[in-house]
Parts: C-alpha cells; structure tokens; sequence
C-alpha cells in the first residue's frame, strides 16, 4: 500500500446507459467500425477501444440518454470520413476544452 494519494487507474471503463440493446449495439458498430468485444450478459455489451479504455452499453432503460462520452481522436476529419462511411452522418463540432 502506498501512501501517496493520487489515484492510480490501470483502465477506463465508461458505462453508457441504454433503452434498447439491439438498436443501440447496430448504432455503437457503426461508430465504431468493429463488433462488440464481449457480450458478458445480455444487458451488456463492451467495445474494447484500447489497451485501457472500454466503453459499455448497458441495458438500462431508466437512465438511457443520460450518458457522456468523449473520444478524443488523432484526427476529426479521418474519424468523420469513417463514420460517414458507415452510414452514420455526424454533425461536426469543432469546440472543445482542449487548448492545446
């Protein structure tokens, strides 16, 4: 045990609530270009996006829609032509916190 108090986190997991897991599974592999990774029950579906980062859509029709996710890209313009590409038709907002 450490005594230093930052946090340290081996993984991001970011939970997406959702009120219909099949639409929402189809809209998810459309962003991002590839199946989910893991069914681990039926109301969850994990979209492994890197070593450390997971995003999972759970069935949860109570709090569905209430979910934030920000995917921080290497480029806007690749990532929109993809998507595009898919058959999804993404509205570009070039705002962001990032100064930098």
């Amino acid at each position: 045990m450490t005594t230093d108090s930052t946090l340290t986190v081996a993984h991001t997991l970011a939970g997406l609530p959702v009120s219909d897991m099949g639409r929402a599974e189809d809209w998810y592999v459309k962003l991002f270009g590839k199946p989910a990774d893991a069914a681990p029950m039926d109301i969850l579906r994990d979209f492994r996006m890197s070593e450390l980062a997971t995003v999972q859509l759970v069935l949860d029709p109570d709090h569905a829609g209430g979910g934030l996710l920000t995917l921080d890209v290497s480029s806007i313009d690749d990532a929109v032509a993809g998507i595009q590409a898919r058959g999804l038709h993404p509205q570009r907002d070039d705002t962001t916190s990032r100064t930098g």
